[in-house]
């Protein structure tokens, strides 16, 4: 059986309310690796993206949001 992708959702203010936040210890090491780096849950939702993602893509303002979609953060990559 092959897996269906989701379906990009449109975002909403309540996007990332039930996405737990990530341990703060391991926030900081997320950050500090200096290298792009975007945890996704099992619907391809963002849990964490440290600083170094959006620099990797070339969007220095990319919003990562915890709870936004991988395909919303990929289109607004391109």
């Amino acid at each position: 059986m092959t897996k269906t992708p989701p379906q990009s959702q449109p975002d909403s203010p309540d996007q990332g309310q039930d996405i737990p936040p990530v341990d703060p210890a391991l926030a900081r090491i997320l950050d500090g690796l200096g290298v792009g780096l975007a945890l996704f849950d099992t619907d391809d939702r963002l849990i964490h993206a440290n600083e170094s993602f959006g620099h990797l893509h070339g969007a220095d303002d990319l919003d990562v949001s915890p709870g936004r979609a991988y395909a919303d953060i990929l289109a607004d990559c391109t």
